[in-house]
């Protein structure tokens, strides 16, 4: 008999395939902005800019952890318009 852990986990695991594509390419945004500290200082200036301040640092999620792609997305989410003014 499988644990409640277990289903809930594959429950999220279907949901999140249903927007992969999407989680995919904030994915590879926020890896964009976060591999250097020069583009992380950019990505920063850019917050200033937009006046949205920036309290939390964006992080790349762990592609086999569902829970770290919910706060990759909330985090995000956050700086949806900073994303937009670099893209």
């Amino acid at each position: 008999m499988r644990c409640c852990a277990h289903v809930l986990n594959l429950i999220v695991k279907d949901g999140l395939y249903i927007i992969s594509d999407t989680i995919e390419r904030i994915r590879e945004s926020v890896h964009i902005w976060t591999i250097t500290p020069k583009r992380g200082e950019k990505f920063i200036e850019v917050c200033g800019q937009v006046n949205i301040p920036f309290k939390k640092k964006i992080v790349l999620n762990c592609k086999t952890r569902w829970n770290s792609a919910f706060f990759m997305l909330q985090v995000a989410t956050q700086y949806k318009d900073v994303f937009h003014r670099l893209s």
